[in-house]
């Protein structure tokens, strides 16, 4: 499936990917690429136009389709908040808890004490 979990100070715990995916804005449909996940949001890459506050629908082949609301974006690249009903959330949830992937560790180099 191509998904890594990765390790961060976030209390979320969020997957690195490169999986396909596409938005829905305004009507209008785009591909994207997921670069990570988690329950919470996601970082995408595409050649669309949205701006901070824009919301959209999310659509991931082996998640489904899940609304969201334009965080930031820098460039191509845009932070999305996940804004769906519990359900939604709670499907998303339950389908990264149920990947068992190995750990990507922090790119700092640990301390020897």
């Amino acid at each position: 499936m191509g998904v890594t979990r990765k390790s961060t100070r976030r209390s979320v715990e969020r997957f690195e990917t490169t999986q396909p995916g596409a938005v829905e804005i305004a009507g209008s449909r785009h591909t994207c690429t997921v670069r990570n996940l988690s329950k919470s949001g996601t970082l995408l890459n595409g050649d669309f136009d949205a701006q901070a506050g824009d919301r959209l629908d999310l659509e991931v082949a082996w998640i489904g389709r899940i609304p969201g609301q334009v965080a930031w974006r820098n460039g191509s690249s845009f932070g999305v908040v996940f804004t769906g009903q519990s359900t939604e959330n709670a499907n998303l949830a339950r389908t990264l808890t149920d990947l068992e992937l190995p750990c990507v560790a922090d790119r700092r180099t640990p301390s020897t004490a």
